[in-house]
C-alpha cells in the first residue's frame, strides 16, 4: 500500500490491531501518559486527566471495550474534524530544504521602537501579542491578536493563521526570540520584527491602549447570551445549557472572510468562555479586530462556571 492511499479507516484499523494485540495485553498497573490533552485536534473524546493506569482505561475507555474491528473503525472515524492547516504545510516543508534557525532569527528579530501599526494592518501583517491572557486583557495595541506563549503557542499559531502570514511580535521584554523560534518550529518563519522594549516601553510612551471587558464566572445568569469557543470534542465532557458553540479554530477564517457577523450578534452584549480563559481571550481579540466592542470574557472559563456558579445549568 502506498502512503497516499492510506485512509482514515486504514489508520483506525491499524490502531485497533495495535491496541488489541499489544497495548491491552500489558500489565494493568502500567501508567499511561497521553501525548495530547482534552480538546486536541489529534484525538477524539480525550479525557482531562494527565495520566492513568491501563487497568482503569480498560474499564472506562470507550475504544477499549468489546467490539468488532468494523465497529471500532466506524466509531473512531465518525465526527472527526479535519487536521489543522499547518499539518500539510509542515509535510511540504519537511520535503524541502529548511531555513536554519539562525537565519530565521536574523531576519525576524528586528526591534522597532515606533512601528507603523496602521501600515501593518493595511499590508495584512498580524500584530501578535504573546503575553499572558490577563496582561493582554488589561491593555493591548489596537488590532493586536492575543496568542499567549503560556498556551500551545505554535499549535494555535498554525491553526489560526495561514502559513504565509506575516507577524509582528509584541511580547514580554526578552521573550521575542522564543516567540519567533516557536513559530519557526512549524515552518511559520515570516516574522518581520518585534516591539522594542515590549509593552512596558509602549505604555511608558503614553500611547493609547485598548482593553477587554471581563466578568467573574459567578456573576453569569441564564438569560445572558453565552458563546463557547472550545472544540466540539470538549463538549462531550459537558457544556452550558443554551450556549452557542463557535470553535476558536474557525474564528480567524471567519474574520478573513468577513463572516464574524453571521455567527456573533452585532451591537448586543455577549459572553465568551473556553475551558479556563486563555482561548476565550484569543477569541475576544479576534472579535475586537473585527470591530466588536460588546464581547465580554468570562474569567476562568468553563471550569470556573462549573465550580463557582449555581444558576447556570450544565449539561453532561
Amino acid at each position: 500500500m502506498k502512503n497516499d492511499e492510506i485512509t482514515s479507516e486504514d489508520l483506525a484499523g491499524f490502531l485497533f490491531d495495535s491496541l488489541r494485540n499489544k497495548i491491552m495485553k500489558l500489565d494493568p498497573l502500567m501508567l499511561i501518559y497521553p501525548g495530547h490533552g482534552a480538546g486536541s485536534a489529534c484525538g477524539k473524546k480525550i479525557s482531562e486527566g494527565t495520566y492513568c493506569s491501563l487497568g482503569k482505561q480498560l474499564l472506562n475507555n470507550y475504544a477499549l471495550q468489546d467490539m468488532t474491528r468494523e465497529a471500532f473503525i466506524k466509531e473512531l472515524t465518525t465526527g472527526i474534524t479535519p487536521p489543522p492547516q499547518y499539518f500539510f504545510h509542515d509535510v511540504a516543508q519537511n520535503k524541502n530544504k529548511i531555513t536554519p534557525v539562525d537565519v530565521v532569527l536574523k531576519k525576524s528579530l528586528k526591534f522597532l521602537a515606533s512601528p507603523n501599526f496602521e501600515e501593518f494592518e493595511r499590508n495584512g501583517v498580524v500584530i501578535l501579542d504573546t503575553r499572558s491572557p490577563k496582561e493582554f486583557e488589561c491593555g493591548f495595541i489596537h488590532g493586536a491578536i492575543s496568542l499567549p506563549l503560556t498556551m500551545n503557542f505554535a499549535v494555535w499559531g498554525g491553526t489560526l493563521f495561514i502559513p504565509t502570514t506575516k507577524f509582528f511580535i509584541i511580547s514580554e521584554a526578552g521573550k521575542e526570540k522564543e516567540s519567533v523560534i516557536r513559530l519557526a518550529r512549524i515552518g511559520y518563519d515570516n516574522c518581520i520584527g518585534a516591539l522594542d522594549g515590549g509593552m512596558d516601553a509602549y505604555h511608558a510612551s503614553g500611547l493609547p491602549l485598548e482593553t477587554i471587558n471581563h466578568v467573574a464566572a459567578a456573576e453569569l445568569i441564564p438569560t445572558m447570551m453565552i458563546f463557547d469557543v472550545r472544540n466540539p470534542s470538549e463538549l462531550l465532557h459537558g457544556k452550558i445549557d443554551g450556549a452557542i458553540n463557535v470553535p476558536l479554530d474557525k474564528m480567524t477564517s471567519l474574520l478573513r472572510e468577513g463572516k464574524l457577523g453571521e455567527n456573533f450578534p452585532l451591537g448586543e452584549t455577549f459572553y465568551i468562555h473556553c475551558k479556563t480563559g486563555g482561548r476565550s481571550t484569543i477569541a475576544c481579540s479576534i472579535l475586537r479586530k473585527g470591530g466588536y466592542t460588546t464581547q465580554v470574557n468570562i474569567d476562568g472559563g468553563y471550569d470556573a462556571i462549573k465550580t463557582d456558579n449555581k444558576l447556570i445549568k450544565i449539561i453532561v
